[in-house]
């Protein structure tokens, strides 16, 4: 709790003149658990689906339409085994990278607020993230917690709604290998090893407001 405060308070400190992001995102997570005589499907424990909030602080390259987002983002899922259940939770930051490939030369007017010209050929990107997260699990069987570093990629399409106001509907996926230092036990209280890696596909909304419109 005290690093996702610490986050908190470096994201708000950033001059209010700038381009700040929220986003929600629904997440589909995909957990691979070891093998385990005591799980013989190997599989142990289902984790669900659920959404995430991210806040993000934009910034870009002069000349060429590369886009850099600084990421505080936190999830929240349930965990299920047998008649046992808790919660998963997760708190990063990661920094996301936006390449505009058929605008790449372009004037950067962005993001693409009340832009003109095509939306397609102005606003869709192809990103690539990387960070670093801190997840919680927390029950009878799991009191454990565990950091360790994210990566993965995505696209999206920036969609100027008024000079002050951009909204991005993105598809992304990402990717925890191996997944972090969190223990995990079976049913008989035995060590279960470490899950291979977690898959979290995502679809989300991003909100983007412009407060230094007098910029650019």
């Amino acid at each position: 709790m005290r690093i996702f405060l610490l986050l908190l308070v470096l994201c708000c400190s950033v001059p209010a003149a700038a381009q700040f992001g929220v986003s929600a995102f629904y997440n589909v997570n995909n957990l691979d658990v070891p093998q385990n005589d005591a799980w013989p499907e190997g599989r142990y424990a289902d984790l669900d689906n659920g959404p995430e909030l991210q806040l993000n602080y934009w910034f870009r390259l002069p000349n060429q339409r590369i886009e850099f987002q600084p990421t505080l983002f936190f999830s929240r899922a349930g965990l299920r085994e047998s008649n046992q259940s808790t919660t998963y939770s997760s708190i990063g930051l990661q920094m996301e990278v936006n390449v505009y490939p058929f605008d790449f030369g372009g004037d950067c007017d962005c993001p693409t607020f009340g832009k003109q010209g095509p939306a397609l050929q102005k606003g869709f990107f192809i990103q690539g993230s990387a960070g670093f997260a801190i997840d919680v699990l927390g029950s009878s069987l799991f009191d454990n917690a565990g950091g360790g570093l994210v990566y993965g990629g995505g696209a999206g399409l920036d969609i100027g709604i008024s000079d002050l106001i951009t909204l991005t509907p993105t598809a992304t996926i990402r990717r925890s290998d191996p997944y972090r230092n969190i223990a995990l036990v079976d049913q008989n209280g035995e060590d279960a090893g470490t899950p291979n890696k977690l898959l979290t596909y995502q679809l989300g909304l991003q909100a983007t407001f412009r407060f230094d419109h007098k910029r650019y």
